[in-house]
């Protein structure tokens, strides 16, 4: 029974001192193994304790680290023209023909001039002038007819979504056409075409009171009475 006790506190006074040594790992390793887990818990504690940070090792980590540095943006390339201009010029200052077909894709179009230059000059052979202006004359004309046939689409449909716009809010309007954002009387309700861009394809709603609204969508601008800004 004597023995069992002495066991017993030297088990836990081995503890204690393993505890001192790694806290709990060491009381563990001391309790049971005595002195010698107490140099095992010396040797475990040795490998798994971190590195000390110190400050010659921050130094050299913010050395390496990136360093991000404001650039300036970058501009746009710059158009560099691919022809003599100064020549340009004189050839249409001493021959009629070439000043002529100058003056005709400029009618057209101002910087269509650079374009027949262009073209010319990089041949430089009379004989293909009169080819070469054709060439950017039909270039112009098949470019703006494109343009005009999608601006043609784009104000047919604006026109069909105006108009299912219009029916929709008259089918919206309460007794007696009353406008439902603002409880006023509705005098009429119109397509929208006028100066304000974002609101065509919509509809134009006359109120009693002299108000005009102008809606599209979700979108939706007042104007007082007398105020004409919305024509």
């Amino acid at each position: 029974m004597e023995l069992l006790v002495v066991v017993i506190i030297s088990s836990v006074v081995s503890a204690i001192v393993g505890y001192f040594i790694d806290e709990g790992s060491g009381a563990l390793w001391g309790f049971f193994l005595g002195p010698i887990g107490w140099i095992i818990a010396a040797i475990l504690k040795g490998k798994s304790a971190p590195e000390p940070y110190s400050a010659y090792r921050w130094r050299d980590e913010q050395e390496v680290k990136p360093r991000l540095v404001n650039t300036p943006p970058t501009s746009p390339p710059v158009k560099v023209e691919t022809f003599d201009r100064a020549k340009w010029k004189v050839l249409k200052e001493v021959d009629a023909e070439i000043r002529s077909a100058s003056e005709q894709v400029s009618k057209l179009d101002p910087n269509l001039d650079a374009v027949l230059a262009e073209k010319y000059l990089a041949l430089n052979d009379k004989q293909y002038l009169q080819s070469l202006t054709d060439v950017v004359v039909q270039a112009f004309e098949k470019k703006k007819a494109e343009e005009e046939a999608i601006a043609a689409t784009f104000t047919t449909e604006a026109r069909e979504s105006a108009e299912r716009s219009k029916k929709f809010y008259e089918m919206s309007l309460g007794a007696d056409r009353m406008a439902p954002e603002t409880g006023t009387r509705v005098e009429g309700v119109e397509i929208y075409d006028g100066s304000w861009v974002n609101f065509k394809g919509g509809i134009r709603v006359i109120l009693e009171d002299g108000r005009n609204m102008l809606m599209n969508k979700s979108m939706r601008r007042d104007f007082a009475p007398g105020d004409d800004k919305w024509k």
